[in-house]
C-alpha cells in the first residue's frame, strides 16, 4: 500500500499542485488548518506529514508542536512547505519538530526526493 502524507495549507491552489505532484506516488489526504490537522493525524496516523507555517487560527508552528507533543503523532515526521525563506523561521520550524523545511515555490522533484528521504527513515527506525 502506497505510504499516506497528510498536507496542511490554508492555499487551495497549493494543495492541488501538491497533490497533483504526490498523488502518482503516494495516498494524500489534505486540510486546511493547524487544527483539523491535529484531529486527522491521531486518527488516521500519516506517513508524513507536509505542514504550511502561515495559517489562521493555529499557524505550522502550533500545530508541529501539539503533534511532538502528542503519544499517538510524536513519531510522525513533519516537513514544513512554507514561503517564509528567513533564518529565523527554519530555526523556529526545527525547534518545533520538524525534520526538513522546504521553501515554496515548490520544487516537484525535490519535494519527492525529501519525502522519500523521510519515509525510509521513518520505515528503518520502525525495523529496529
Amino acid at each position: 500500500m502506497k505510504p499516506l502524507i497528510l498536507v496542511v495549507d490554508d492555499n487551495s491552489n497549493n494543495l492541488k499542485l501538491i497533490t497533483t505532484i504526490l498523488s502518482p506516488v503516494y495516498r494524500v489526504l489534505v486540510t486546511t488548518n493547524g487544527i483539523e490537522a491535529l484531529k486527522i493525524a491521531e486518527i488516521k496516523q500519516p506517513d508524513l506529514i507536509l505542514l504550511d507555517i502561515m495559517m489562521p487560527d493555529m499557524d505550522g508552528y502550533q500545530a508541529c508542536t501539539h503533534l511532538k507533543a502528542n503519544d499517538a503523532t510524536k513519531d510522525i515526521p513533519v516537513i514544513f512547505l512554507t514561503a517564509k525563506d528567513q533564518e529565523d523561521s527554519i530555526v523556529k520550524a526545527f525547534d518545533a519538530g520538524g525534520v526538513d523545511y522546504l521553501i515554496k515555490p515548490i520544487r516537484q522533484k525535490e519535494v519527492l526526493a525529501r519525502i522519500k528521504l523521510h519515509i525510509d527513515l521513518k520505515l528503518v527506525k520502525t525495523i529496529f
